[in-house]
């Protein structure tokens, strides 16, 4: 984009030299969100994110719009402002329908999904999730055959249907998605907790947890250290478990996720009890 505007700059058409650098803009500011994103620093990707969604917006750029929508309803998810949320999905979801982008559309769809289940909406994030599995599986894309079989798998544990959940994790862990693993990894975790497994449990999770701190997956680490510390106080370990809680109430005050750690915090209170 830097080189199109320096050509038409060179050439005097100061519209379309204004334009390529604003798309540049945007890819850098929509980026910097993402690495925000990924490594959990989360209001500083919400402000990237805004930022780029507004220089869409002044360009016109319909597709980053989208995009930008798309990225600030994962934000909103993470930060558990669940409304918001699935607002900005639907808008990602029409903007893609409108321009006939069928991919984006999809992705957008998976995106909403974990709204839904934060929603405990669990039959409406199967529903999408399915839909958004058949669509990847067709056209073979494992990143996204990855994302919503570990959906699927988080969804169907909370209705309690933990043959199904085991399924669809290992269709996780079969996929060269290692981004996705821990995710996958979590929640079959979280299935040996339930099954009344729990050495099993807290072996799962810890590979969890592991996998988690080489991403630097922040996100993902509050809750691995929540579920480790369930896991430890069921069996008696309340000092140890006391410790994981109060590692993953630190994450999540980081993260700024404020209905979670208040909830960690009254699992510390009833081990200082």
């Amino acid at each position: 984009h830097i080189q199109r505007s320096l050509i038409y700059l060179h050439e005097r058409d100061m519209h379309e030299a204004w334009q390529e650098v604003n798309r540049a803009r945007y890819l850098s500011e929509n980026m910097i969100g993402t690495l925000y994103e990924q490594s959990g620093h989360l209001d500083e990707a919400q402000r990237h994110y805004q930022s780029a969604l507004a220089i869409a917006q002044e360009i016109g750029y319909r597709a980053g719009e989208a995009m930008s929508l798309h990225n600030l309803g994962n934000v909103a998810s993470r930060q558990r402002q669940l409304d918001r949320a699935i607002g900005y999905y639907e808008e990602a979801m029409a903007a893609h329908e409108q321009m006939g982008n069928r991919i984006g559309l999809e992705i957008a769809r998976s995106g909403i999904v974990a709204p839904y289940m934060q929603a405990q909406r669990y039959r409406e994030a199967v529903a999408e999730a399915t839909r958004a599995l058949t669509f990847f599986q067709a056209m073979g894309d494992s990143f996204w055959i990855a994302l919503n079989a570990s959906n699927l798998a988080e969804a169907q544990v909370e209705l309690g249907d933990y043959a199904a959940a085991e399924t669809y994790a290992q269709m996780v862990m079969a996929e060269e998605e290692p981004h996705s693993h821990p995710y996958a990894l979590f929640t079959l975790g979280r299935i040996r907790q339930q099954q009344g497994r729990g050495e099993e449990a807290e072996f799962v999770l810890e590979q969890a947890r592991r996998l988690a701190e080489m991403n630097e997956d922040r996100y993902l680490l509050a809750y691995c250290w929540e579920e480790i510390g369930k896991v430890q106080w069921a069996a008696g370990a309340h000092a140890v478990a006391s410790e994981s809680f109060g590692r993953a109430l630190e994450l999540f005050l980081a993260l700024n996720i404020l209905d979670k750690a208040a909830a960690v915090q009254a699992l510390l209170q009833v081990g200082d009890e």
